[in-house]
Formats: structure tokens, sequence, C-alpha cells
């Protein structure tokens, strides 16, 4: 999925739900999957599904909050997103999630007061790359946003992998920078 060959992935998330279908997270990841490939109204009617066997599983709502802001179901998105929060007690991901959906919601003061609050949490604790990355884009900080993409892949951080088919990445695939990055990482 996250190399593009959707209906591969598709597929061999189907077999894994044959083998065991109350698995929580292949349930999650089979909705990823369809976000990944920009199918998100089969993502999102997939992770109501997963959502109505436990939800109180938090990586249900960061993967409907993904494909609801992809689909421009913005209220939707902040709320999965806020469930998110709630169950993870604040997690980063979950926050960079909300905040990419305040800016295309037109909320852009919120927007930048959690990249703000990012970085002054990054001067004490970790706070994850791909956090930084999805705000910087956004917001259209992209000197910026290259610059966590540059430490993201010397890290070789794992949301490179996706870099592809993710659609937050949009914003600056026009860049030169973009697919120059990608063939010096090796994932052109």
């Amino acid at each position: 999925a996250a190399r593009g060959r959707a209906e591969e992935s598709l597929t061999q998330f189907r077999q894994a739900l044959e083998i065991d279908p109350l698995s929580l997270i292949t349930n999650a990841d089979y909705g990823w999957a369809y976000y990944c490939a920009h199918r998100y109204d089969e993502a999102i009617e997939q992770l109501h599904k997963a959502i109505e066997m436990d939800a109180n599983f938090p990586q249900f709502y960061l993967w409907l909050g993904l494909a609801t802001q992809a689909s421009g179901l913005l209220d939707q998105s902040i709320a999965a997103f806020d469930e998110g929060i709630r169950l993870t007690r604040g997690n980063p991901t979950f926050v960079a999630g909300k905040g990419v959906t305040l800016v295309a919601a037109g909320r852009r003061e919120e927007a930048e007061a959690i990249l703000a609050d990012f970085e002054e949490r990054g001067k004490t604790q970790y706070v994850p790359m791909a956090c930084m990355v999805q705000m910087n884009i956004a917001l259209g900080h992209t000197d910026e946003a290259f610059r966590w993409l540059e430490k993201a892949a010397d890290y070789r951080a794992s949301f490179m992998l996706p870099i592809q088919v993710y659609p937050f990445f949009d914003p600056i695939r026009g860049d030169p920078r973009f697919p120059a990055l990608l063939e010096k990482n090796g994932l052109a």
C-alpha cells in the first residue's frame, strides 16, 4: 500500500481478514490501504465498520481522520482526530492530523498555534518528524518542510515510505526538491 501497489495490498488485507476477521489492527490498516489507494469512500466505510467492532481503538481514528480529510469532509475529520486525541491523551500524530485539517477548514491561526506548540515542545522532548513535516506543508512553510524531510530521510523515518501515495504531500510534489529527495533516498 505504501508503495502504490493498491490492488495487491487490498487483496492481501482481504486474505488476512478471512483468517482473522476480528483483528483490530488488520481492520484499521485495511482502511489505511484504501486511503493509500486514494479510494477514500471505501476507506471511510471500512473504518466505520471497524469502529463498530471497538470504538476505543485509536488507530481507526487516525486513518478515518486522514481519509475524511482527503475527501474534504473536514468536520468529520476534525471529529475523528479529536476522538483519537482523547483516546491517546494528546498523541502528537493525531494533533498534527487535526492541524492539517484546520488549515483546510480556514482555521489557520489554530493550526499555527499547534505548530508553535510542537516547536516549543521539541526543545525538551521528542515531537515526531512526521508531525513537523505535515504541519509545515499544510501551512505553506515549504523550506521548513523540506528541512524536516531531509532530517526524516537521514533518520530513515517510516513515514517516508508512503511519501508517493500520501495526499498531504501533494502541495510540495511540484517543487524540484521533491523528486530530488525521492531519488536521493531510493523512494522514486
